[in-house]
């Protein structure tokens, strides 16, 4: 199944790979984020990544992801 902006999808990648690089303050907030799925897709890129929202309490907050590590909600 495709992926399209708008979908709700669940991540299923490596975590830690996801977060390698990324300052102290975006890790808190991804690593939250992953327990409270899903996610909504707001674009996709044409080298192969998904922007995805992440939203909580009175914050959102966007990231780039594989699509190959997001599964569509069906």
């Amino acid at each position: 199944m495709q992926i399209e902006s708008g979908d709700l999808v669940l991540f299923s990648g490596d975590l830690e790979s996801l977060l390698a690089g990324l300052p102290a303050e975006e890790i808190e907030v991804i690593r939250e984020g992953i327990s409270r799925q899903p996610f909504r897709v707001v674009a996709l890129t044409t080298d192969g990544s998904v922007e995805v929202e992440l939203s909580f309490a009175d914050e959102t907050h966007f990231f780039y992801v594989s699509a190959a590590d997001l599964q569509p909600i069906v």
